[in-house]
């Protein structure tokens, strides 16, 4: 498991590690005890998702992880680096994160866009994370937006710090925490 210093205890669980580098448990978000942060990377043996039932969710972490240390201790390991960790698990912690990697990048008030945007001449896009195939209609404001694949922002309309996606019949936006 590729881990780093938890940063934040207060929101997000922890990986506990003994001095060898084996996982010995799984802390909680909100507890105290020096933990450490698990970023994605991992690397498994493929017998150890033998077992499971094809097309049925499994969560290792907290599913098949614990049952593989209690069966094999030590079998669990973790790897700390230094690698910059950037949370992008809600709309708001995207746009945050795309902006700072923006202002890294020497661009601070333009976060990377997907592919075929389309912004009329007379619109306005700050600090906005735009997906796949955006348009967005003359006269348009966006200001620190997530708009996701495909979206058409009519002509005239204005939004801020909001999530903008496609629904079955319409736009569906969500403010930004």
């Amino acid at each position: 498991m590729a881990l780093v210093p938890n940063p934040r205890p207060d929101k997000y669980g922890g990986v506990l590690l003994d001095g060898d580098g084996a996982v010995t448990g799984f802390t909680r978000r909100g507890d105290r005890q020096p933990s450490f942060h698990f970023i994605g990377p991992q690397v498994v043996e493929a017998d150890v998702f033998q077992p499971l039932e094809d097309g049925v969710p499994a969560e290792t972490v907290l599913g098949i992880y614990p049952a593989l240390m209690a069966r094999r201790p030590g079998s669990v390991r973790g790897f700390v680096s230094a690698a910059a960790f950037h949370d992008i698990g809600t709309p708001a912690d995207l746009l945050r994160t795309s902006l700072d990697l923006a202002a890294a990048d020497g661009r601070a008030d333009h976060p990377r866009w997907g592919r075929n945007p389309q912004i009329d001449a007379g619109a306005q896009v700050t600090r906005s994370v735009l997906w796949d195939d955006v348009t967005v209609g003359a006269g348009a404001v966006l200001t620190e937006c997530i708009v996701a694949d495909g979206v058409r922002v009519p002509a005239g309309a204005v939004f801020s710090r909001c999530a903008i996606v496609r629904g079955p019949r319409d736009l569906e936006i969500a403010k930004l925490d």
